[in-house]
């Protein structure tokens, strides 16, 4: 908001890049970073293809960034000034009617109305006790989807109108996911 250096800025830096709709291919995690009292902060990584993103939160205010995707070679330093946005929180808990999957699901916030070819806004798991938290930027109206394979999906649209939050809001959804009836032919 001030445009100041950010200190104790979280970084995290994974393997991958992102597909051609812009969600990413992540491989690997790769490590983690905060910023110092000048913002600045440094990984050492081996040549490769790497996403790069920014979290903070100074006060009650929270913040994000976008992706950064980046190609160092052996020996060649990359220099980047983040621009941080505003953020907005969305979590809540999801329960299973049923048993639970081997592998967390993952809860998607997309921009509402869809746009073709557009991937997620932002993707995270659902952690193993069913909570799931996102941050994403107030400036986006989005919807929430939760799609795993052999489950009925989730589509919240908030009635067709789409979730746009003010700054530093908080949204919290919970939902229950039931199991897809698997028809069969006799």
């Amino acid at each position: 908001a001030t445009g100041k250096p950010l200190n104790g800025a979280l970084l995290r830096l994974f393997r991958g890049e992102n597909d051609p709709v812009g969600d990413p291919l992540i491989e690997a995690y790769a490590g983690e970073a905060r910023s110092d009292e000048n913002g600045s902060f440094i990984f050492q990584v081996p040549a490769g293809r790497y996403l790069l993103y920014a979290a903070a939160q100074i006060g009650e205010m929270r913040y994000k960034s976008n992706s950064w995707e980046l190609e160092p070679r052996n020996g060649e330093d990359h220099f980047r000034v983040f621009a941080l946005d505003c953020a907005v929180v969305v979590r809540g808990m999801i329960a299973f009617n049923g048993y639970q999957p081997a592998d967390p699901p993952q809860v998607a916030l997309k921009r509402y109305p869809k746009k073709d070819g557009e991937g997620a806004l932002v993707k995270v798991p659902v952690n193993r006790d069913g909570s799931y938290e996102c941050l994403i930027s107030f400036q986006d109206r989005f919807s929430i989807v939760i799609e795993e394979e052999g489950w009925m999906a989730i589509k919240d649209t908030n009635d067709d109108q789409g979730y746009k939050l003010g700054a530093n809001e908080v949204l919290v959804r919970d939902y229950v996911l039931f199991p897809r009836e698997i028809e069969t032919e006799i």
